[in-house]
């Protein structure tokens, strides 16, 4: 599976690596149930001018590499959802790194969202996001680039993730393979954190500081490159089950 850092964004097979690739994203999400029907979405930058979205209305498992839309990023193409294109569009302008962003809100994350204390660094799986977090303050549906994303930017900052307030979480990564194992390990960590939450706060073991800070640099290199061998591992999993994301 091709990544951009792999390939000439001028290319043809560049592109339509890119395609599958979000693709393949789109449908190991709702093999994983972590679609919301329509109303999320995954996007991937191309090159200068143009990033990949979905046509609004289809849904995960419904998305293939030739049915993504070709988007520039100075039109607002009005097949792909207002909020999408403000979310993703403003960050790509501020994170030149950023080639993926998935936004996504489940049960679980969205749980932890309105956790005023955000995600507890007491699992392993929360340990592998220990200062990648951000969190955003809930200002309605997201629809206005000039303030509300200007606002969402300003909360990212340098971050890798954001966790919207009472909404949802914003993945953002330089490769498909980032993108999936930091969308698949919140999730796992959001949902230990549910699974928890009945537990005092006082009864409840955190690790120290100087732990957290080396699980998440071990996560670091645990696959090379990173999340390789986690996204193989789902891209082996749809392959068996017929997945058409290559279509």
């Amino acid at each position: 599976m091709m990544t951009l850092s792999q390939n000439n964004p001028e290319s043809e097979d560049f592109e339509w690596g890119v395609r599958t690739s979000l693709a393949a994203g789109y449908h190991a999400l709702s093999y994983l149930h972590m679609d919301d029907h329509i109303h999320t979405h995954l996007t991937a930058r191309l090159e200068a001018e143009h990033y990949l979205a979905p046509q609004f209305g289809l849904l995960y498992e419904e998305m293939t590499a030739s049915n993504l839309l070709k988007v520039p990023f100075s039109y607002k193409d009005p097949r792909v959802n207002h909020a999408a294109v403000v979310i993703h569009k403003v960050i790509y302008d501020h994170r030149p790194e950023v080639n993926y962003i998935f936004h996504f809100h489940t049960p679980a994350v969205t749980a932890v969202s309105v956790d005023k204390r955000g995600l507890l660094p007491v699992t392993q799986w929360a340990l592998f996001f220990h200062n990648l977090i951000a969190y955003h303050p809930y200002d309605a549906i997201v629809l206005s680039e000039k303030e509300q994303g200007q606002g969402l930017v300003t909360s990212l900052g340098d971050k890798k993730i954001l966790i919207m307030n009472n909404h949802g979480a914003t993945v953002c990564a330089s490769t498909i393979e980032e993108a999936f194992f930091y969308t698949y390990f919140l999730e796992k960590a959001c949902r230990a954190q549910c699974a928890f939450s009945g537990i005092l706060e006082e009864n409840i073991l955190f690790p120290s500081r100087e732990i957290c800070e080396q699980t998440q640099k071990d996560m670091l290199t645990t696959e090379h490159p990173f999340g390789h061998q986690t996204w193989q591992a789902m891209l082996r999993k749809l392959n068996r089950m017929g997945s058409n994301y290559a279509d």
